[in-house]
């Protein structure tokens, strides 16, 4: 979504809230929050009017996170019997159908009524960055697929990150294994270099803070690919625990 915490409506939100439950003195604190804000661009000691603010909440505060959950947290109620997964300002739509027509049909018929949903609560749509793929075993006849929104092509892409990890349509893991040995090969001659500057113990600390995350996220998914695949990854993470444990090793 296109600045997703900027343009949260507040009288729709404020609804929202009375609608799950929240009324009385805890829905009349939030209209008092979020009520009388203004602003106003000062210059060189040069100020404009000031004006009130009627959408968007203020970030920075820990009530952020909550009030934008319960703004789209109905936004699955508008895609009815597909699956769809919320993080943040981040939402992604997962179809699927034994037909390649069907699919294509289906995807756009949902992807309306996101739109939909998203002009009836006065968000918009990121169109460049948003993006789809589609797996199958069959990739001679995905190229008919054609995904629109607002008369506006959908890329199709080969893999995109999903919370840290990057997806490829073959599920084949390699794109996010690459990235990450180019990662972790940033840090060996670094390593290298320091390992007789500090003590065991920070080194130790190093090696869960800027190593260990980048193999243990996701792995649970990319580690069940072909052993072949793994095979560089595994070795630079020999490499690099051998740096740190004073071993010898070759650069």
């Amino acid at each position: 979504m296109q600045k997703a915490f900027d343009t949260v409506d507040h009288s729709v939100l404020l609804w929202k809230l009375n609608n799950y439950g929240i009324r009385g003195v805890v829905h009349s604190w939030f209209t008092s929050y979020l009520h009388n804000w203004m602003q106003f661009t000062s210059i060189n000691g040069h100020s404009s009017i000031k004006l009130s603010v009627s959408c968007g909440i203020p970030q920075g505060s820990v009530l952020v996170p909550l009030l934008f959950l319960l703004y789209i947290n109905d936004l699955p109620n508008s895609v009815s019997g597909e699956r769809v997964k919320l993080f943040a300002d981040d939402t992604n739509l997962f179809i699927s159908s034994s037909t390649i027509s069907e699919l294509e049909q289906k995807a756009n018929h949902q992807i309306l009524n996101i739109n939909k949903w998203l002009i009836a609560n006065r968000l918009h749509l990121n169109t460049q960055k948003t993006c789809y793929s589609v797996f199958s075993p069959n990739k001679s006849v995905l190229s008919t697929i054609s995904v629109k929104i607002n008369n506006s092509v959908i890329n199709r892409v080969n893999n995109c990150k999903y919370l840290g990890i990057i997806i490829d349509d073959q599920l084949k893991w390699s794109t996010h294994i690459k990235i990450g040995e180019q990662k972790l090969k940033h840090l060996v001659g670094i390593l290298y270099k320091i390992r007789y500057k500090l003590s065991d113990w920070w080194l130790r600390n190093i090696y869960f803070a800027f190593v260990h995350p980048y193999i243990l996220h996701g792995l649970e998914l990319y580690g069940n690919t072909l052993a072949s695949y793994l095979d560089k990854l595994t070795t630079l993470n020999n490499k690099i625990l051998r740096i740190l444990q004073k071993k010898r090793t070759v650069l």
